[in-house]
Protein backbone atom coordinates (compact mmCIF):
# COMPACT_ATOMS: atom_id res chain seq x y z
CA UNK A 1 0.00 0.00 0.00
CA UNK A 2 1.34 3.49 -0.92
CA UNK A 3 -0.06 6.98 0.18
CA UNK A 4 1.46 10.18 -0.91
CA UNK A 5 1.16 12.73 1.06
CA UNK A 6 1.86 16.89 -0.37
CA UNK A 7 1.08 19.24 2.42
CA UNK A 8 1.86 22.89 3.33
CA UNK A 9 1.66 24.30 6.71
CA UNK A 10 2.33 28.56 7.66
CA UNK A 11 4.05 28.42 10.15
CA UNK A 12 4.20 31.99 12.58
CA UNK A 13 7.94 32.11 12.54
CA UNK A 14 10.33 33.60 9.74
CA UNK A 15 12.11 31.33 7.44
CA UNK A 16 15.78 31.19 9.43
CA UNK A 17 13.90 30.02 12.68
CA UNK A 18 11.98 27.63 11.15
CA UNK A 19 14.46 26.09 9.10
CA UNK A 20 16.97 26.14 12.70
CA UNK A 21 13.90 24.09 13.95
CA UNK A 22 13.24 21.85 11.03
CA UNK A 23 17.26 20.99 10.89
CA UNK A 24 16.49 19.39 15.02
CA UNK A 25 14.93 16.04 14.36
CA UNK A 26 14.91 15.21 17.61
CA UNK A 27 12.60 18.61 18.08
CA UNK A 28 10.74 17.46 15.06
CA UNK A 29 10.12 13.83 16.09
CA UNK A 30 8.37 15.43 19.56
CA UNK A 31 5.85 17.33 17.62
CA UNK A 32 4.70 14.27 15.83
CA UNK A 33 2.05 12.01 18.19
CA UNK A 34 3.20 8.96 18.17
CA UNK A 35 7.04 9.41 16.82
CA UNK A 36 10.27 9.38 18.78
CA UNK A 37 14.08 9.21 18.36
CA UNK A 38 15.55 6.69 20.56
CA UNK A 39 19.40 7.54 19.56
CA UNK A 40 21.40 8.88 17.25
CA UNK A 41 23.85 7.01 15.27
CA UNK A 42 25.92 9.76 13.02
CA UNK A 43 25.76 13.02 11.76
CA UNK A 44 22.63 12.00 9.61
CA UNK A 45 20.87 8.84 10.60
CA UNK A 46 18.87 8.26 13.73
CA UNK A 47 17.22 5.46 15.36
CA UNK A 48 13.51 5.57 16.65
CA UNK A 49 10.02 4.75 16.58
CA UNK A 50 6.75 5.43 15.13
CA UNK A 51 2.85 4.39 16.25
CA UNK A 52 0.25 4.12 13.64
CA UNK A 53 -3.23 3.31 13.75
CA UNK A 54 -5.60 2.50 11.09
CA UNK A 55 -9.07 2.02 12.07
CA UNK A 56 -9.04 -0.34 15.47
CA UNK A 57 -5.54 -1.63 14.36
CA UNK A 58 -2.17 -0.28 15.60
CA UNK A 59 1.47 -0.97 14.75
CA UNK A 60 4.36 0.19 16.49
CA UNK A 61 7.56 0.63 14.07
CA UNK A 62 11.13 0.72 14.81
CA UNK A 63 13.73 1.50 12.74
CA UNK A 64 16.28 4.37 11.11
CA UNK A 65 16.08 7.46 9.49
CA UNK A 66 18.88 9.09 7.33
CA UNK A 67 19.00 12.50 6.40
CA UNK A 68 19.91 12.42 2.45
CA UNK A 69 20.17 15.47 1.89
CA UNK A 70 20.23 19.03 3.68
CA UNK A 71 20.61 22.48 2.10
CA UNK A 72 20.97 25.19 4.24
CA UNK A 73 21.52 27.75 1.25
CA UNK A 74 17.51 26.54 0.32
CA UNK A 75 16.04 25.25 3.40
CA UNK A 76 15.60 21.78 2.22
CA UNK A 77 15.95 18.72 3.49
CA UNK A 78 15.43 14.94 1.95
CA UNK A 79 14.73 12.00 4.51
CA UNK A 80 14.94 8.39 4.40
CA UNK A 81 12.81 6.07 6.93
CA UNK A 82 12.58 2.63 7.26
CA UNK A 83 11.00 0.46 9.68
CA UNK A 84 9.25 -2.79 10.84
CA UNK A 85 6.80 -4.02 13.47
CA UNK A 86 6.85 -7.40 15.31
CA UNK A 87 3.52 -7.82 13.41
CA UNK A 88 6.10 -9.04 10.07
CA UNK A 89 5.04 -5.26 8.41
CA UNK A 90 7.21 -3.29 6.90
CA UNK A 91 7.19 0.58 5.87
CA UNK A 92 9.17 3.10 4.29
CA UNK A 93 9.22 6.84 3.38
CA UNK A 94 11.02 9.18 1.20
CA UNK A 95 10.22 12.87 2.03
CA UNK A 96 11.01 16.11 1.14
CA UNK A 97 10.79 19.49 3.56
CA UNK A 98 11.25 22.77 2.58
CA UNK A 99 10.33 26.01 4.39
CA UNK A 100 9.69 28.72 2.30
CA UNK A 101 9.52 32.67 2.40
CA UNK A 102 5.41 33.71 2.72
CA UNK A 103 5.34 36.31 0.26
CA UNK A 104 2.90 38.02 2.55
CA UNK A 105 4.42 38.44 5.65
CA UNK A 106 8.36 37.88 5.77
CA UNK A 107 8.18 37.20 9.57
CA UNK A 108 6.31 34.25 8.49
CA UNK A 109 7.05 30.99 6.75
CA UNK A 110 5.67 27.80 5.07
CA UNK A 111 6.50 24.55 5.64
CA UNK A 112 5.90 22.24 1.82
CA UNK A 113 6.14 18.68 2.96
CA UNK A 114 6.20 15.77 0.07
CA UNK A 115 6.24 12.07 1.12
CA UNK A 116 5.51 9.03 -0.30
CA UNK A 117 5.09 6.12 2.35
CA UNK A 118 5.21 2.38 1.52
CA UNK A 119 3.71 0.11 3.80
CA UNK A 120 3.86 -3.47 3.50
CA UNK A 121 2.78 -7.01 4.78
CA UNK A 122 -0.45 -7.26 7.32
CA UNK A 123 -0.61 -3.79 8.20
CA UNK A 124 -0.63 -2.36 4.58
CA UNK A 125 -3.76 -5.35 4.11
CA UNK A 126 -5.52 -4.39 6.66
CA UNK A 127 -5.29 -0.33 6.19
CA UNK A 128 -5.90 -1.20 2.17
CA UNK A 129 -9.32 -2.06 3.36
CA UNK A 130 -9.70 1.01 5.69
Amino acid sequence: MEVKIDKRYALDVDPLRAWSILGDLKTVAGCMPGAELTEQLSDTSYKGAVKVKVGPAVAQFGGTVDVLEKDDASRKMVLRGKGADKGGSSASMDMHAQIEANPDNPQHSVLHGDAAVIVNGKFAQFGGRM
